[in-house]
Formats: C-alpha cells, structure tokens, sequence
C-alpha cells in the first residue's frame, strides 16, 4: 500500500504541477526530495525514534545536516551515505550523530570545511577518506574511536586530538602530506602501524607520557621531523617508526631524544640514528617524576619491591637505574646513594 501511495504522488506531481511531497518507499527508508525542508537526505527508519542517514539526493555545496528529519532524530552517518559527492564544500553534523560509519564521506573531492558535533564518539574507517581539498575538521573530545585511513590522503593541516583514551586506527593520516602539526590523546596507549605514513610536512608532534607502543612505520616518511621525545614508558619500537624516509633512508638532520635503558634508546642505537639523551621528568632514579631524586624516590621504589603500592610503567622505567630490567634492592641502594651525595647515578 506504501508503494501505491507513492506512485499516486508521484502521478500528481508530473501531471497536477503540485509541490513534491516526502513519500515512504518501504517500512524502514525515507526519502526526502532536494526541494523539500528536509533537504534532500535519505534516512534509515530504526524503530526507536531515531534515524540513519543513508544517502544524499541534494545538490547543495554548503551542507547542515539537521538533527531530525521527519520527526526522527538522527544519530548515525551510514556507511558510504555520501561517497563521491561532488558538490559538498562545507559540512555540519549535528550534535544528535554517535557514530559516522565506513566510508560515509569518503571521496568528497571538493569538500573543504568539516564541522563535527559534540556527540559523536566513532568513525569508522575510511570515514574522511581522499577527501583532497579537507583542510579543516574538528575532533571532539567525547571521540573514543578513529578508525583505519579516517583522515587518509586529505590537505588537513593541524590535527588536534581528544584528551581522553582515544583509540586510533592504522594509517589514520597517511598521506596527508600538508599536515604540519599533530596533538596526539594525553592518554594515548598505541600509536598505530603508518599511522603519519608520508605526511611529508610534519614537523611538529609529541609522543604522549602514556604511550607503550609505537607500531611499524608509524612515522615514516615524515621527512619534515626533525626531532621527537621517545618517553621512557614506550616499551617498543617498531620497524622504521621514526627517522626514516619512505625509502628506508635516514632523514637528514633528525635527532631522536631517548632516556638510557628504555626501548627508545634501544632502536635508535639499533638503527643508527642520531640521538640525545632526556632529562627532566624522565631523569633516572627520579621514580615520582617531580624533576627530583629524593628521599621520596628511594620510598617509592621500596614500596614497588615488597608489593605494598606497584609503580606504572613509566615510573618503572625511571627506577631500573641500572638498566638491568628489573626493578629491586640494587636500584634502591644506588638511588640511596644518589641522595645521601655518595655516588651519583
């Protein structure tokens, strides 16, 4: 009966020169026609008041997509909704969207300005992706998901990152050879494999306290990065992560900076690369990471020993003074001596 009403309005339309109306083609999918208010998206009925946004009928280069759209309140981008649209230059998604599937956005060669709402806490892969001309686009903090080449192969220039635990997806900005700085999840665990994959204008970065892991490649071919602070709490290095150019050549003029013992010191020494050591809240024996080596260091590291209050891996990382993996009564004694001015570290 849907169908038959549809083909009704339709008739009126060729046939009575009346307005286009918005009209039901199945239980679940609605279209909007591009000269309605509803402008021209089609929607995705879920059955609890809200909607997807499946595809796009408008031919507007400035683009809002509103919060409700028949009444229904929209909270997902579906997956290639608007895949190769040529018109879009500007975007704005509502503070109602969670999540914004795979490649939603996908090859949107003119678009240029993307303005993503409060509410949005997934993208998955591919959702931005060879979007040449895409200089601008905000990153909100409620995000706990980028997905795998997000933000591929587009023109962002400064990309800066949620403060939270945001997990990141491999090769989430490869190619994006015009991105010159990049502010990376406080509290970021993994850096993933290729994650910066020829963005050949990078020059500024920093590598969170938080970090464990930095995958193959993830800065490869970055040949604009002079210089970056390796922390004493990443446990590996992958292959070619940092200082090399996309043909497995040492960039001129980088210097790593890395704190003895760690796996930073460890790659750089593996690879050849130029290097200094770091200070500061990385010093060793200065377990609390106050800049300090004191009696509150040699107290820490104890507590560590007898299980009473167990270091993180940073802290850890700090204490092993000499270098030997292990946190235990040598590290304690030598930070003892440290303090007391008998012998320095």
């Amino acid at each position: 009966m849907k169908r038959i009403a549809a083909f009704a309005i339709a008739l009126t339309v060729v046939f009575g020169g009346t307005a286009y109306l918005p009209c039901t083609v199945s239980d679940s999918t609605i279209i909007a026609s591009a000269d309605t208010s509803q402008g021209g998206f089609v929607v995705s009925k879920k059955g609890d008041g809200t909607c997807t946004v499946t595809g796009f009928v408008g031919k507007s280069e400035n683009v809002e997509i509103p919060a409700q759209i028949f009444g229904l309140t929209v909270t997902e981008i579906g997956e290639n909704a608007f895949l190769f649209n040529e018109n879009m230059k500007t975007l704005v998604i509502p503070d109602t969207v969670k999540v914004i599937r795979k490649g939603a956005f996908s090859n949107c060669y003119e678009l240029t300005t993307v303005k993503v709402g409060k509410g949005v806490e997934i993208m998955e892969d591919k959702a931005f992706f060879d979007c040449t001309k895409l200089a601008s686009i905000n990153i909100p903090e409620n995000t706990m998901y980028l997905g795998r080449l997000c933000f591929a192969e587009s023109s962002l220039k400064s990309v800066t990152m949620p403060r939270n635990d945001c997990v990141l997806g491999d090769q989430l900005f490869s190619g994006c050879t015009k991105l010159e700085t990049l502010i990376l999840p406080s509290k970021l665990f993994t850096i993933p494999q290729l994650m910066c994959y020829n963005c050949s204008s990078l020059k500024n970065v920093t590598i969170p306290e938080s970090v464990c892991s930095i995958a193959d490649g993830a800065f490869r071919g970055c040949s604009s990065l002079k210089t970056l602070n390796i922390p004493a709490a990443v446990q590996v290095v992958g292959d070619y992560a940092i200082g090399f150019d996309l043909n497995s050549n040492k960039v001129s003029g980088f210097t790593a900076k890395v704190i003895a013992g760690t796996a930073g010191e460890t790659y750089v020494k593996k690879y050849g690369l130029n290097y200094t050591y770091g200070s500061g809240g990385s010093l060793k024996g200065d377990v609390n990471g106050d800049g300090l080596v004191n009696i509150t260091d040699v107290s820490k590291c104890a507590a560590h020993i007898k299980g009473k209050k167990l270091l993180d891996s940073a802290a850890q990382a700090r204490a092993d003074v000499n270098g030997d993996g292990k946190i235990n009564i040598t590290d304690v004694t030598k930070i003892a001596a440290q303090v007391k001015g008998k012998k320095k570290l």
